[in-house]
């Protein structure tokens, strides 16, 4: 019986020293994520999603390419990706399109840059896609910098408020397709 409970021990001591050192990990990103939000004065927001790396990956590839002729490829090579997007709308500088480079890491990160643009000096940014609670879950963190070519007072302080709404947005986004995603493929297992 000594034995049974020395392995049980055991193994409630390696499970806790998995999710102390995810814990870790997590912790490790979210500082690293903030010190280069930090540097660039970027807008940075996180979040819990319901679902595994893979659908949350899965799921920001799809909301681009349902974006409704906004946002479009323009060459894919390798793990990259030239993209064009225009917006319409923004607050002081109306219209605008950017081309940018994504980078992919498959169900870790999306890294993009700026091209060119005809009104933003910079665009740039990452998507971290971290596992949570043991893969079932996902740390999704969205980092966006943002520089506008304008001379308007203030240009910086509603360019940053107008990029933080956008960036949690794009948070809510992602969440609710990833764990509709979830849901769905939880129902067709179960048929």
């Amino acid at each position: 019986m000594s034995k049974l409970l020395s392995s049980l021990v055991l193994i409630a001591i390696t499970c806790s020293s998995q999710q102390a050192a995810q814990a870790k990990t997590i912790h490790e990103v979210r500082e690293v994520e903030h010190a280069v939000a930090h540097e660039h004065q970027a807008s940075q927001s996180h979040l819990v999603v319901n679902a595994t790396p893979k659908q949350v990956y899965e799921s920001i590839i799809k909301l681009r390419l349902e974006s409704n002729n906004k946002i479009k490829e323009v060459e894919k090579k390798g793990n990259s990706c030239l993209i064009e997007e225009k917006f319409d709308n923004l607050p002081v500088i109306g219209k605008a399109f950017c081309v940018y480079k994504e980078t992919y890491t498959p169900y870790k990160f999306i890294e993009y840059a700026m091209v060119n643009s005809d009104k933003f000096k910079a665009f740039e940014g990452r998507w971290n896609i971290a596992p949570a609670n043991n893969g079932d879950h996902t740390l999704l963190t969205l980092t966006t910098y943002i520089d506008v070519d304008i001379k308007v007072p203030f240009a910086k302080q509603l360019t940053k408020i107008q990029t933080m709404s956008g960036v949690k947005r794009r948070l809510k986004a992602v969440k609710e397709l990833s764990e509709t995603k979830k849901l769905s493929a939880a129902t067709v297992a179960t048929l």
